[in-house]
């Protein structure tokens, strides 16, 4: 309603928007020139919840995460520039290393989907034919549609079986918006703590840097959980998150926001 209250001149401006409303601008005609993305950075992607005994496998893990072809993901909305994600961080910010890469990143899709699909084989042989099911939970919203069907049908070409469920689901899914650029945001918003799979060596180093004595040890704890929990796969990660507003031009003191906050005193000029 707020969509269209907007293409019909009723209202000047629309803050919030995801990827869970993104379809609505096309179905409702709005021109282009009225949609203005942020700059964001964060965490979009599918928390493991550990609830599922089929998660402890450290391979099925890396086969969840690889058998995701990203590209192919965002390429289903209409945003252009929409960064894809392979691991947890978006850059270095303050790590004293580069961020950890997955170990199948330099793979081709195809192959990753073969190492995927031969995971699954196993398991099933392992467990006298059972299928390999997971559940998963998303917000409402046609382009959480759009998201639910990429992944069912991706992971049905590797043999695993996704269905959507409210409460209760193995892959929890999770759009948030870094407030601050800092490796701490990042990795503790994916600890135990949180309700993610969690790896708990790092757990611990997480926990000892909160209390540690200096900055430099902080980090230096915080670059040694990173790694542990790339390699530890509790967190999927799919692309950075999106969040897009509408805007009538003449509010001319409108701009885009690394955090997605807008003022209301600073939207004319």
């Amino acid at each position: 309603r707020a969509i269209v209250r907007f293409r019909e001149g009723e209202i000047d401006l629309l803050l919030g928007g995801t990827v869970a409303e993104l379809p609505y601008l096309s179905i409702a005609n709005v021109r282009d020139g009225f949609i203005r993305f942020d700059p964001v950075q964060g965490l979009f992607g599918l928390a493991l919840s550990g609830s599922n005994p089929l998660l402890e496998e450290a391979e099925v893990r890396r086969a969840l995460a690889m058998a995701i072809d990203r590209t192919a993901v965002v390429s289903g909305y209409s945003v252009s520039r929409w960064k894809i994600a392979e691991q947890i961080l978006p850059q270095q910010l303050n790590l004293p290393h580069p961020p950890t890469p997955p170990d199948w990143a330099a793979l081709p899709m195809e192959r990753r989907r073969e190492l995927a699909q031969d995971v699954v084989a196993r398991w099933r042989l392992r467990h006298n034919g059972a299928p390999f099911a997971l559940s998963v939970s998303l917000p409402k919203g046609p382009g959480m549609n759009l998201l639910f069907a990429a992944l069912r049908t991706q992971y049905a070409q590797v043999g695993i079986e996704l269905r959507r469920v409210e409460k209760g689901a193995d892959l929890l899914f999770i759009d948030e918006v870094a407030p601050y650029d800092s490796v701490s945001w990042y990795l503790g918003r994916l600890s135990c703590a949180r309700g993610v799979y969690c790896d708990p060596v790092a757990e611990d180093m997480l926990k000892d840097s909160l209390s540690a004595p200096t900055l430099e040890e902080r980090l230096n704890l915080l670059a040694q959980a990173e790694p542990l929990m790339m390699a530890h796969g509790g967190f999927i990660p799919l692309a950075m998150p999106v969040r897009w507003s509408l805007v009538r031009r003449r509010l001319d003191g409108f701009a885009p926001s690394p955090r997605a906050i807008h003022p209301l005193n600073r939207l004319m000029q």
